[in-house]
């Protein structure tokens, strides 16, 4: 099998990822919080390990601001939700490309409480500051208090948004800033201490960390507010009040433990490694594919290659549905990619894709130019039969 759908999950995990949860699980271990027996305390301490070493990956200066949650979804749910129930004349200002994580909430928030979503973009469909800047001017001069988001990557065509330039709008304007960062992060240097303003980041430990499945990270900046999706047991406090300290506030219930101990080897992986060495990689193989099917006839690409891109390649081929695409290079050629609509129809109505979608190529830390050749060649392959189809 050719596994050329890191975007969506990545593949191969990280080296020995499977034997250290597998022994993980197979060892005594208590409930972080619920006790101060020594199993419980051990675990406490890889959490609180965990906590550290994504702070320092990704430039947090207090790791006790960074929530374990069961995904980047959940993250991005509860940056809008803690948003919405604290911040009165709420406006948003989103990009062309943002995931459905971020747009169903907010089309299901807005049926009720009716407020304005401004879709901000310019040049790739990338959020531009100048553009930006003019559209939160606008929604403040009506008395609205402005929430951005945005996407680190879009996970449509890889291109990147300028998260330092809209972190500095941000800042200048008084605005809340959340950063969805479930694609490029672990590829693309992240610095919090680095930007004038971020409130919120979500990021998935599946993907470009290459940890287990139901694991991610939020990070809530000191002075943003916090209101928990789900209220329950944390093993502190004693009272019925839910605790407003952080993480506990955000960690309700068992925390998927196994999982998160993968994803703190996971992490210690892409540290030693580094984002920019990964991020070169997946580049390289992207570039590889822009090269050979940018000029073929037959082929429309959707990625343009003159925008920085996180690793992503996304294309069509003409008279061809990209679920069709996706499912002959699988049955035929043994290669794993994504078609449709990446559960971002917004994305694909921007790029003028909403018929047909798109093919996304998405290599990963260990895909080989042997691979990318291989997928280079059986997609030419497929565009010289495609009558048959």
């Amino acid at each position: 099998m050719t596994y050329l759908d890191n975007s969506a999950t990545s593949y191969p995990k990280v080296p020995e990822l499977g034997s250290v949860t597998s022994s993980f699980i197979q060892e005594p271990h208590g409930n972080p919080g619920r006790g101060i027996n020594s199993n419980t305390t051990k675990s406490a301490k890889i959490l609180q390990d965990l906590r550290i070493k994504a702070s320092s990956l990704l430039g947090i200066s207090n790791p006790l601001r960074v929530a374990l949650v069961p995904s980047s979804t959940y993250a991005i749910n509860t940056a809008i939700y803690s948003c919405i129930t604290n911040i009165k004349n709420i406006a948003f200002v989103i990009s062309p490309m943002e995931h459905n994580a971020v747009t169903r909430p907010l089309w299901k928030y807005k049926e009720t409480m009716n407020f304005p979503v401004v879709i901000s973009g310019g040049k790739g469909m990338l959020m531009d500051p100048v553009i930006l800047r003019n559209n939160i001017q606008s929604l403040k001069d009506q008395g609205k208090n402005v929430v951005v988001i945005v996407t680190l990557s879009s996970n449509i065509t890889g291109h990147v948004n300028n998260v330092t330039g809209i972190s500095s709008i941000c800042y200048e304007t008084n605005s809340t800033l959340i950063l969805d960062a479930s694609q490029g992060a672990g590829s693309i240097g992240i610095n919090v201490a680095g930007l004038k303003r971020l409130d919120y980041m979500a990021i998935p430990g599946h993907k470009g960390l290459m940890g287990p499945q139901g694991t991610g990270l939020l990070y809530v900046s000191p002075k943003s507010p916090v209101v928990p999706l789900i209220l329950g047991g944390t093993g502190t406090g004693m009272y019925d009040k839910m605790t407003d300290v952080m993480p506990d506030i955000l960690e309700s219930g068992t925390l998927n433990l196994p999982g998160l101990v993968g994803l703190s080897y996971a992490i210690d992986y892409v540290a030693s490694v580094t984002p920019q060495k990964l991020l070169t990689h997946k580049q390289n193989m992207c570039r590889i594919i822009s090269t050979r099917l940018s000029k073929q006839p037959g082929i429309k690409a959707v990625t343009d290659p003159s925008f920085y891109n996180s690793g992503i390649y996304s294309f069509n081929i003409e008279g061809l549905d990209s679920q069709q695409v996706s499912g002959i290079l699988d049955k035929d050629y043994g290669i794993t990619v994504r078609g449709g609509f990446h559960c971002s129809p917004l994305g694909h109505l921007n790029l003028g894709t909403s018929n047909l979608g798109a093919v996304r190529v998405s290599p990963g830390a260990f895909t080989t130019e042997k691979e990318m050749q291989y997928a280079c060649d059986s997609i030419l392959h497929i565009v010289s039969i495609k009558d048959k189809y």
